[in-house]
């Protein structure tokens, strides 16, 4: 159960950080400009200007696509803070552990550790299987 909360506070995260650092992502060969977010859509830059409005499963149909924003805010070293960046590691570990893809899993575990050392007790508890550094 807490790693669905964990993995919840991924969304809610990146929802948070969205208006302060708009994600550029790759989607089906597009670069995508996302501007806001809520629990339920997207506002996305229009190619014509302005934004278009669009379900999170409509904008990023593919759990790789999800992964990508993701990984834009645990990367973004200028405008999320180092408490979101671990936080937003730790969920996109959760995420590859639980879908098997253990390499990826403590690739970001371990850099959430060394975002916030203090992350490492969660990392142990919620991924006990990993190799830690």
């Amino acid at each position: 159960m807490e790693k669905y909360r964990a993995l919840s506070e991924l969304k809610k995260l990146i929802i948070k950080n969205i208006p302060n650092q708009p994600a550029r992502i790759n989607i089906r060969g597009n670069t995508q400009e996302i501007r806001l977010a809520d629990d339920a859509e997207l506002s996305i830059l229009a190619p014509g200007g302005g934004t278009a409005k669009t379900t999170w499963k409509a904008a990023l149909p593919e759990p790789r696509n999800f992964l990508s924003l993701a990984n834009f805010y645990a990367r973004n070293e200028s405008k999320v803070s180092l408490d979101d960046r671990a936080q937003i590691m730790l969920g996109i570990a959760i995420f590859c552990y639980e879908t098997d893809t253990k390499q990826h899993a403590e690739l970001y575990a371990n850099m959430a550790i060394k975002t916030k050392p203090n992350i490492r007790a969660d990392v142990v508890r919620l991924m006990p299987e990993l190799a830690l550094e």
